[in-house]
């Protein structure tokens, strides 16, 4: 079968930090993705071999506030934060380009 997505593997650590002052439910999430490379591929079934295995972390932090009485969740999150080049076997593109470095997020929810 062709494009199907290879092994791989995602865990994170979430560690409560409390509360401080004006920010309650402190969190900071540790993520790490392991994808291996595509073993299920016959020789001659598409332009280029599978690349390589990759492994990839991010950071993520998050809390919530209470702003002119509405609560206000924010977060703030890092993807591939070593900067690592890979190519991910599903994506069309591999054959030009790596995937994304390393991609800063960043949000806000106010629920009324």
């Amino acid at each position: 079968m062709v494009f199907i997505p290879p092994q791989q593997v995602q865990t994170s650590l979430k560690v409560q930090l409390g509360s401080k002052g004006k920010f309650e439910n402190l969190q900071l999430e540790i993520i790490s993705r392991w994808v291996d490379r595509q073993r299920h591929y016959a020789e001659g079934q598409d332009f280029m071999p599978p690349p390589p295995a990759y492994h990839i972390s991010g950071l993520k932090f998050s809390t919530s506030i209470n702003l002119a009485g509405y609560k206000t969740n924010l977060f703030f999150t890092a993807e591939n934060i070593f900067d690592t080049k890979y190519r991910d076997f599903l994506n069309r593109q591999r054959y030009f380009a790596d995937e994304l470095g390393r991609n800063l997020i960043g949000g806000i929810q106010i629920s009324f």
